[in-house]
């Protein structure tokens, strides 16, 4: 059993249908996800008490523009949704 005791599913701005995600009672305590999209402040209100915040980022700051027409972020973007 892996202890999860709560899974929140938060829509980002990716491709359709993609989703960041929230994980209570695990391990690490409660975990936040996302894979490399826009920054997204649902996503940052419900990684808010995470133990663990991890969200991927392809592009180097000073990339923005390229980041946003790929419907990614910068690691600057990803580190403003972690504070």
């Amino acid at each position: 059993e892996l202890g999860i005791t709560r899974i929140q599913s938060i829509p980002v701005q990716h491709c359709a249908h993609s989703f960041a995600v929230e994980l209570q009672g695990t391990s690490f305590g409660a975990v936040a996800y996302s894979g490399d999209c826009r920054p997204s402040r649902k996503f940052a209100d419900a990684a808010l008490n995470a133990d663990l915040l991890i969200h991927e980022a392809t592009f180097t700051d000073g990339m923005e523009a390229e980041a946003s027409l790929k419907r990614h972020c910068t690691v600057g973007e990803a580190l403003e949704v972690a504070s």
